[in-house]
């Protein structure tokens, strides 16, 4: 069986001095939590621009979602700029109302 979530290459390159838990990045973390912190402070701040920049009608696409992950973790990881972003609806739910700006941004982009 195939894991799916599985990545090669740069994607699955690990940070040297983390002992294999966190991923090869631009800022040289190599604890865990620290890296919790910094995508979760990258991913608050994406969601703040993109709630002035979006309106409640407009539409995405894949090009507009793979933009905002290079936003998200492009100064984070060096893939991020050029990765393969695949999306499927499966994870919304999980996602719904995560954060403070978080669910108001999914609603926008998920309306129920």
């Amino acid at each position: 069986m195939s894991n799916r979530y599985a990545a090669d290459g740069v994607e699955a390159s690990h940070q040297p001095g983390s002992r294999r838990r966190v991923l090869a990045n631009l800022r040289g973390i190599v604890r865990v939590a620290e890296m919790q912190q910094v995508e979760s402070d990258a991913l608050l701040r994406l969601f703040g621009e993109l709630l002035e920049e979006v309106s409640d009608n407009q539409g995405f696409n894949a090009d507009d979602l793979r933009g905002w992950h290079a936003r998200w973790l492009g100064g984070i990881y060096p893939w991020a700029q050029c990765c393969q972003l695949s999306i499927t609806p499966s994870p919304v739910g999980s996602w719904r109302g995560g954060g403070a700006c978080g669910g108001k941004l999914w609603d926008r982009i998920f309306p129920m």
